[in-house]
C-alpha cells in the first residue's frame, strides 16, 4: 500500500451499537405512528374516489431528518467475483426542513457525539449536496460532491486475517471530485406520484406505477498520491494496475420503471430502478503521467431509489434509500465504478 496508514484498534463495536440503537429507535417510532394510523377512522379520505394520489401542496410541512450519506469507489476484474473498494468516513447527520408548494429546504448537521471514528477511517474532508425536484410530471435530481481522505473498507477479502473492526488501511491522499444531473419523465403522471413517497407533499392511496424516460449529464475526477491498486494486487487489473488520475465527462439517456404498492391507504413501499447509457469521455494516468485511458465509447449508468413508509393528508415518515452508480471503462476486463446516494429517515406533519 505505499504509504496508506494502518491505525490502531478501538471501540469500533459501542460505536456501532450506538448507531444501530438510534436508528432502531427512528423505526420504533415510524411503527408506532403507523399503528396510531391504522386504529384510527380515514377522516381525510379523498372525495374523488376514482383518484389514485392527491396533492398535499398547498399545505405547509415541516419535517425532521435524520441521514447517512453513501459514497464509494469500486475497481472492478471479469476475473474476481471481490472488487477493491474505498469509501470516505461517512456521518450520521440530523436536521430538519419544511416545504410548501414548488419549494422545499432541508437541512442536516454533523453531531460529534455520534461522529467520533476518525480514529479508525480517519479523516475525511468534503462537500455533499444531493437534491430533488419534483413536479407532478418530472423528477430533476441535482448531485455536486468534493471528499478528500478514504480508507479501503474490503481489505479482509483480500487478506483473510485482517480484522477490519481493529484497523484499516487509511488513504488521506485520495481525492474526488464528482458533478451530475438526472432528467426524469412519468409518463403515467395522472396516477403515480414520486412526491408522494420521496417528498411526502403528495399522497399515493392507491397501487399505481410508471415508465420513467429521460436524460443525464455528469463528471467524475479522482486523484491519488499513490497508485489506488496495491502492488500486491496489481495483476488482478492490469489497465488500473498504477492509475493515480480518472476524468470523465458523460452525457446520455435513462429510462426505467416505478411502482409503488399501497396498502390500507397509508403503507406505501417504492422500487424504482432506471437504467441508461451515455456517450463517455475518460482519460486516465499513472504516477508517471503516463496515459492508461484516453478514449471517448459507450458507458453504462444505473439509478436505484427504495422507499418504505406512510404517507397521510395529516402526516407522513418512512425510510428511503438512493443510489446513483457510474462507469468508467477500460479496453479489457477492468472497471472503475463511482457510486454515490444516501439513506434517509424522516418525519414530517402537514398543516
Amino acid at each position: 500500500m505505499g504509504d496508506a496508514k494502518v491505525v490502531s484498534s478501538w471501540p469500533y463495536g459501542l460505536y456501532w451499537n450506538g448507531i444501530m440503537l438510534r436508528i432502531g429507535s427512528c423505526l420504533a417510532l415510524l411503527v408506532f405512528w403507523t399503528n396510531l394510523i391504522l386504529a384510527q377512522n380515514a377522516t381525510d379520505a379523498p372525495v374523488d374516489s376514482s383518484a389514485y394520489f392527491t396533492s398535499l401542496r398547498d399545505r405547509f410541512s415541516v419535517f425532521a431528518q435524520g441521514m447517512v450519506k453513501l459514497n464509494e469507489i469500486e475497481l472492478r476484474d471479469a476475473h474476481r467475483d471481490a472488487p477493491l473498494r474505498y469509501k470516505p468516513n461517512s456521518n450520521f447527520n440530523v436536521g430538519f426542513g419544511c416545504n410548501y408548494r414548488w419549494i422545499g429546504l432541508g437541512l442536516a448537521f454533523r453531531l460529534g457525539v455520534i461522529n467520533n471514528d476518525d480514529q479508525l477511517y480517519g479523516k475525511t474532508e468534503g462537500l455533499d449536496l444531493q437534491t430533488d425536484m419534483f413536479t407532478s410530471r418530472f423528477l430533476l435530481t441535482g448531485s455536486l460532491q468534493s471528499y478528500k481522505g478514504y480508507y479501503w473498507e474490503n481489505v479482509d477479502t483480500y487478506q483473510n486475517a485482517w480484522n477490519t473492526s481493529d484497523s484499516v488501511p487509511i488513504r488521506p491522499d485520495i481525492e474526488t471530485f464528482a458533478s451530475g444531473v438526472n432528467f426524469f419523465y412519468a409518463l403515467n403522471h395522472t396516477k403515480f406520484s414520486l412526491k408522494a413517497v420521496y417528498r411526502g407533499t403528495d399522497w399515493q392511496f392507491r397501487t399505481a406505477g410508471s415508465w420513467l424516460v429521460g436524460g443525464q449529464a455528469s463528471t467524475f475526477s479522482m486523484h491519488a498520491d499513490i497508485p489506488l491498486v496495491p502492488a500486491s494486487l496489481a495483476y488482478y487489473y492490469p489497465d488500473f494496475d498504477s492509475l493515480v488520475s480518472v476524468n470523465t465527462l458523460n452525457l446520455g439517456v435513462n429510462g426505467g420503471y416505478s411502482q409503488t404498492w399501497v396498502l390500507r391507504r397509508y403503507l406505501y413501499f417504492n422500487a424504482t430502478l432506471i437504467v441508461g447509457l451515455s456517450l463517455q469521455s475518460a482519460t486516465a494516468q499513472d504516477l508517471n503521467g503516463s496515459e492508461l485511458l484516453g478514449e471517448v465509447h459507450v458507458s453504462g449508468k444505473s439509478h436505484l431509489r427504495m422507499s418504505l413508509g406512510y404517507n397521510k393528508a395529516t402526516s407522513y415518515a418512512g425510510i428511503m434509500l438512493v443510489v446513483d452508480n457510474s462507469r468508467v471503462r477500460s479496453e479489457s476486463n477492468s472497471d472503475l465504478l463511482y457510486k454515490y446516494g444516501k439513506v434517509r429517515l424522516f418525519y414530517g406533519v402537514h398543516f
